[in-house]
């Protein structure tokens, strides 16, 4: 989905100088993991003009129908008394809940207030309560879990970085806090919010390569394979030898058949113990398609019991055999294709072996030599 920019606040002049209005701006650029997903926004705090104050300010008007996404949210965590989130959270009757929380003061209930406000679009009032109650108790989470959640619907994600940035150094000496925070995004299926606040944590060397790691992995699930090559490259400018970085992109480049690549990116893992349930059949691919016959069957052969019994791999194991020989004996893989024929029964034995007549063979020899 595209992301766009909400709109840049300006203060009315004249009589009622306490209320603001939006204006559009369309000279934003926009910035995310590498200008993909992520936009910014001009962030105008709002202190109180000439001594006047009110809790909720106006609704605002905002881009692609915002408000009514800040509304059906399901997000956003209110608070019982004790801190502790409110199980089946009622977001009904807004206004009325927003008047009865006028003169709220406690944490909980300021937090409450701040949720219905941001569900009715009152942003800039709803963001300075947020950001009253992380100053005062900056090591409980709801504050930042919920201001975050307005800064996404809002696709403000530079603003969104600026605050977890803050989140992290008030707690970079509690682990466990910052491990928390990641978790209950995960949890909750927050999973662009996780990788923005993953984004943020991999500017610091404690967290770097596992940070990179799990974004890598992001974009991995959601196919986009160039960002998530860029961000198992960046593992690699710190540790030249970092296995999941270094199968992750065989991974990629076996699917954009980049056959030298995967060769580049497998060859280090040569001597790990644990290189990846398809390393093997990668390597003999890419060997096979570079025209290195021997060294796809050596890869062929080295292949886990598991790895042998897939019928891509034997289709390469078997090609690479009859390319490097036309003659070359395939009893060898009889013992795996009835293994992978009693998994998947449309295996025909006589399309498997065509070499084993007089017709396959000359098809065969025709194919491998471009006839």
């Amino acid at each position: 989905m595209k992301k766009k920019n909400i709109l840049e606040l300006y203060f009315l002049k004249g009589k009622n100088s306490c209320y603001p209005h939006f204006k559009k701006d369309n000279h934003f650029t926009k910035s995310f993991l590498q200008s993909r997903v992520f936009g910014s926004l001009l962030f105008v705090s709002f202190f109180l003009f000439n001594g006047c104050f009110s809790i909720f300010r106006p609704t605002p008007v905002l881009e692609d129908d915002k408000s009514d996404l800040l509304k059906i949210d399901k997000n956003f965590i209110l608070l019982n008394e004790n801190l502790t989130p409110v199980e089946n959270p009622d977001f009904s009757n807004l206004d009325q809940k927003v008047k009865s929380l006028q003169k709220a003061k406690s944490f909980y209930e300021l937090n409450n207030l701040a949720v219905y406000g941001a569900k009715l679009s009152y942003i800039e009032s709803s963001e300075e309560v947020f950001k009253k109650l992380q100053k005062e108790k900056p090591q409980e989470m709801v504050p930042y879990l919920n201001l975050l959640r307005v800064y996404y619907v809002l696709d403000e994600y530079d603003i969104a970085k600026q605050m977890l940035n803050n989140f992290y150094k008030v707690n970079v000496t509690n682990k466990s806090k910052i491990f928390e925070f990641m978790q209950y995004l995960k949890a909750t299926n927050r999973s662009e919010e996780y990788v923005i606040f993953l984004d943020v944590v991999s500017n610091y060397p404690e967290y770097e390569i596992k940070a990179l790691e799990e974004i890598g992995f992001y974009f991995l699930s959601t196919r986009d394979l160039n960002l998530a090559q860029s961000y198992f490259e960046r593992i690699l400018t710190i540790y030249a030898y970092y296995p999941t970085a270094l199968y992750s992109l065989m991974q990629i480049h076996s699917t954009n058949e980049s056959w030298n690549s995967v060769i580049t990116m497998g060859t280090p893992l040569k001597k790990e113990k644990n290189k990846g349930k398809e390393y093997y059949s990668m390597m003999a691919k890419a060997y096979y398609e570079l025209g290195d016959y021997q060294k796809a069957i050596k890869a062929s052969e080295e292949a886990s019991e598991s790895e042998k019994i897939f019928p891509e791999f034997l289709k390469v194991w078997r090609d690479s055999l009859l390319s490097n020989d036309i003659r070359a004996s395939l009893k060898t893989l009889n013992k795996y294709f009835q293994i992978a024929k009693k998994k998947n029964p449309s295996l025909k034995e006589n399309e498997f072996f065509i070499v084993n007549t007089k017709e396959g063979k000359g098809t065969l020899s025709n194919l491998i030599n471009g006839y």
